[in-house]
């Protein structure tokens, strides 16, 4: 599996020249102020930016980092140090455990971790050509990854 995740991260680079994460987010995101995974300065950057729906924060999006999870207008969970993968993906989690819709800024960026992680798919209507594209490399590098474990184990 660590393989197969080191070629989808080559095959993103190579293909939409996308590094990191962050990369991921600004490319399915509307614009550069409301994106998912925000970073802050200093924590009175938070409570002033417009909510649009529990997102992430980040001290520094290119390492490990203090990350919030901003549940609700008013409401924060720190986690020092932590991964801004895994804190996006429990960010992600409010949504389904507040049975929230999501904001339409966040909309791609969370669809797409939601034909990840869960077996229920976003739904096709509602994906952009930028996530359809993403999602095409990802399950194209997953099968060729699945179907070479299987015949080799054969």
């Amino acid at each position: 599996m660590c393989e197969c995740l080191k070629t989808l991260c080559r095959k993103l680079k190579k293909e939409l020249s996308m590094n990191h994460l962050m990369d991921i987010v600004q490319y399915l995101g509307p614009d550069s102020d409301c994106l998912f995974i925000k970073e802050y300065s200093s924590l009175e950057d938070i409570p002033n930016s417009i909510y649009y729906g529990p997102c992430l924060w980040v001290e520094n999006t290119f390492s490990l980092g203090d990350c919030i999870i901003q549940i609700s207008k008013n409401q924060f969970v720190k986690y020092e140090k932590f991964c801004m993968l895994e804190a996006s993906i429990i960010a992600f989690c409010i949504y389904y455990v507040k049975n929230l819709s999501y904001p339409q800024k966040y909309g791609q960026y969370l669809g797409l971790l939601q034909s990840l992680l869960t077996d229920t798919k976003f739904e096709s209507n509602l994906q952009s050509e930028k996530l359809v594209r993403i999602l095409n490399i990802i399950w194209a590098t997953f099968s060729t990854h699945v179907s070479y474990i299987v015949n080799k184990n054969l």
